[in-house]
């Protein structure tokens, strides 16, 4: 193609939208540009872009390779799909030659305009090359496609070099049909199933509340089907209710997440957990997937540094009786009285009446999360309090606290959950408030936004705050990393 000809090419597709003026000149060489886009054969045949990627894979099989970096799919607000291509395939051209280790691909629905086919089209296509391209790679789905990863083929052949994979579905669920122990060089794996929205609250029976779950199961492979060679997995979907057999034989593991709103048999959980638990430093069974009569085996995971048992909340069938939750702190105290490497325990959203005593002699403590507990547990006074880095709690917990606020000392960064109940909550917050500026490493506050916007006394008392400590950081819950 002459120059002139590649010129109003490309004064042609930057003039197809008002987006267009935003869009990055392309900065290649034109060889390198005309290679790439001579097959990408109409910048409107979607069809076209599994050209490229199938042009591209085969450049990367001569012995290019890719630079670390990330790439989002979804493009910015304002360019148009075919931009959206067009700028992958800029991106890919550009790296060509380099070294990759790390990818990030998410995908999003596409207009509606180009059709199901179209899109799968596309999917699969990237799916060719992605093999060729990264030691690590991420993937987010949230189409509600049900076929991240592809059922043809033992595509796992062609990931040689990968050591890191994570795959989340959202809204669709995740079927799993590949035999992942063809990647030997893997050392992490994800494979979540999520939902985007959940109103749990607002389920009243279990039939309801499964029917909500049903577009984020996660469906795996019978058999040994995950590679020996890991060091973390994480497991996760609102319906995981069985754990692969296969679990209880990757005793290289050092951290585990398990996530699900179904319970798990306790008898299957330490069938599967106590075999690894010399080699755990990370262990985290989440959301209610643990029983009541897990928590003292806990204590057979001495070598842990981090724990994280939140949001295992139980009906009065798990614990009966007036003091069903007492007797869950009592539980919890056997499983955490042994564990004296623990750092970072997690006990949100647990309706706990009280922190378990062995938190208090756990010397190294630089994190504690036990927000979102009921009013009544505070920040007991101990030596525990002076190492604490992170700590997440709720406005009535740090109120009733206030004896030991001075002792947290090293504290950098704070979350304050829950807003007070009662009348007196605009003075709750205002109370605490002016007590953080006694804290001198305090970096970062996060809360709602609700915490200090309608009352006037609290409004002040954040101003003061901020004066006391220019560099505080207030921020939303909604950033908070806890």
């Amino acid at each position: 193609m002459p120059p002139q000809t590649r010129g109003r090419r490309r004064a042609e597709v930057s003039a197809d939208s008002a987006a267009a003026a935003l869009l990055p000149q392309p900065s290649l060489p034109d060889e390198i540009w005309e290679q790439v886009m001579s097959h990408f054969t109409d910048n409107r045949d979607y069809f076209g872009f599994g050209l490229v990627c199938k042009r591209f894979r085969d450049l990367v099989r001569h012995g290019a390779a890719l630079e670390s970096t990330a790439f989002l799919w979804n493009g910015q607000p304002g360019y148009s799909s075919v931009q959206r291509v067009e700028l992958f395939v800029e991106w890919l051209a550009t790296r060509v030659g380099r070294p990759c280790s790390d990818l990030l691909l998410q995908l999003v629905p596409p207009p509606v305009y180009l059709g199901s086919y179209a899109y799968a089209s596309i999917r699969q296509s990237l799916w060719c090359v992605l093999g060729q391209l990264a030691q690590q790679l991420t993937v987010l789905d949230s189409r509600g496609s049900n076929d991240l990863i592809p059922k043809v083929g033992n595509w796992t052949a062609g990931f040689s070099r990968l050591e890191s994979l994570s795959l989340t579905s959202q809204d669709s669920g995740l079927t799993v049909t590949a035999n992942l122990a063809g990647l030997t060089r893997l050392t992490h794996l994800g494979l979540l199933a999520t939902i985007a929205q959940p109103e749990f609250h607002q389920l009243a029976e279990e039939d309801a509340q499964m029917a909500s779950y049903r577009g984020a199961r996660l469906a795996l492979p019978e058999g040994n089907f995950l590679p020996t060679g890991l060091r973390s997995l994480r497991l996760g979907s609102p319906l995981l209710q069985t754990l692969p057999l296969q679990l209880s034989t990757l005793t290289g593991l050092t951290s585990l997440y398990l996530e699900s709103r179904r319970q798990v048999p306790v008898e299957m959980l330490c069938d599967r957990l106590l075999p690894l638990a010399p080699g755990l430093r990370r262990l985290h069974v989440m959301s209610g997937m643990a029983p009541p009569a897990f928590l003292p085996h806990l204590a057979a995971f001495t070598s842990l540094d981090a724990l994280d048992v939140s949001r295992n909340q139980w009906s009065v069938d798990d614990v009966p009786g007036a003091d069903g939750m007492q007797q869950i702190v009592d539980l919890l105290q056997q499983g955490l009285a042994p564990l004296t490497n623990l750092t970072q325990p997690g006990l949100a959203d647990m309706a706990l009446p009280a922190l378990p005593p062995a938190v208090t002699t756990m010397s190294g403590l630089i994190y504690l999360e036990c927000s979102m507990n009921l009013p009544s547990l505070t920040l007991p006074a101990g030596q525990y309090l002076g190492s604490i880095v992170w700590l997440a709690v709720d406005w009535d917990t740090l109120a009733s606290s206030a004896a030991v606020m001075s002792s947290l000392h090293k504290l950098e960064e704070l979350c304050v959950a829950v807003l007070p109940a009662g009348t007196e909550a605009g003075a709750t917050v205002a109370a605490v408030l002016r007590s953080l500026a006694k804290l001198p490493r305090l970096s970062a506050l996060y809360c709602s936004h609700e915490s200090y916007s309608s009352n006037r006394g609290v409004m002040a008392a954040v101003k003061r705050l901020q004066r006391a400590k220019p560099a505080l950081q207030l921020k939303s819950l909604q950033e908070c990393p806890f």
